[in-house]
This record gives structure tokens, C-alpha cells and sequence, in this order.
């Protein structure tokens, strides 16, 4: 890599040189395994909080155009298509807190776990997995029903152009 070319990965000094700029043997520059975890997992929280934030919005979005000044007559299909849209939002808002807070605690578990000893340490390792399970699950349903969300949404916008 040239001196010029800006790097992705910050350098890194390697135990095995004393200069980070200096290629190893093989050609590329060792990176250590947790910082490229730091980095998905920092990348997957951003994502998250994006996915949150835009759920939310839409949720407003819809209250606002539904509670204002004008009130808009609904055909039966698409108040289906907005209750769905809505629900499948919401439900998508409450999973991402879900996720939130599962992280949280696989964490402080984790750590709890790290500082124990004997059953404790078991029983603090059980409750660890217990939430990356609902991290896991809630994180997948973030998504799902976010893309739900935006389905319902389009459906029901098509409806209020076809009307």
C-alpha cells in the first residue's frame, strides 16, 4: 500500500515490528481480530439505531398525516393497509428497545460472570445466554418488521394514489 492511499483500518503497531508501516512477510499488515469486532459491532449498533430511528419517524409521519387539519376518508383497504404499516412499525420500535436492552445485559452479565466464582459464575453465564438468545431474536425481528413496516406502507400509499 502506498504512503497516499488512505487506509480503512487505522494503523496498527504489531508486536513482531517496531514500525506499523512496515508490511509483514506475507505482504499485509496484521490487524487483530478484536478491533475488527469493535468495528461490526459498532457498524450493526449505527444500523440498529438508524432502523429504530426511521420506524419511529414513520410512526409519527402517519399520526400526523392521520390526527391534522383535514380529515381524510378512508377506503376499507386502505385503512388495513395503514393498520398494518402502523403495527408492523411499532411492533419494529419495541423490538429495537428490546434489542437495546438485551445488549445491555448480556454485557453486565458477561462481566458479572468474569468477576464470580463457582455456581454463581454458572448461573451468571445462563442468564449471559439467556439474553444473547433475545438479543439475537429481537435483533432479527428488528428487521423483519421494519421491512414489514415499509411494505404496509407502500401498499397503503398506492392505495391513497389508485383512490
Amino acid at each position: 500500500m502506498s504512503d497516499s492511499t488512505p487506509s480503512v483500518v487505522p494503523e496498527y503497531q504489531s508486536p513482531v515490528t517496531s514500525d506499523p508501516a512496515k508490511p509483514q512477510e506475507s505482504g499485509t499488515q496484521e490487524v487483530p481480530t478484536t478491533l475488527l469486532h469493535e468495528r461490526a459491532k459498532a457498524a450493526a449498533t449505527e444500523a440498529q439505531k438508524l432502523i429504530v430511528s426511521l420506524a419511529t419517524g414513520t410512526v409519527a409521519a402517519f399520526f400526523i398525516g392521520l390526527t391534522g387539519g383535514e380529515h381524510v376518508q378512508l377506503r376499507r383497504s386502505e385503512k388495513w393497509a395503514l393498520l398494518l404499516a402502523l403495527t408492523f412499525m411499532g411492533s419494529a420500535v419495541v423490538a429495537g428497545l428490546i434489542t437495546w436492552l438485551a445488549d445491555a445485559k448480556r454485557y453486565y452479565y458477561w462481566a458479572a460472570s468474569k468477576q464470580a466464582r463457582g455456581k454463581r459464575r454458572k448461573e451468571l453465564k445462563a442468564q449471559q445466554a439467556s439474553w444473547i438468545r433475545i438479543w439475537r431474536y429481537s435483533g432479527n425481528t428488528l428487521g423483519i418488521l421494519f421491512a414489514l413496516g415499509i411494505v404496509g406502507a407502500v401498499v397503503y400509499l398506492y392505495l391513497r394514489v389508485l383512490s
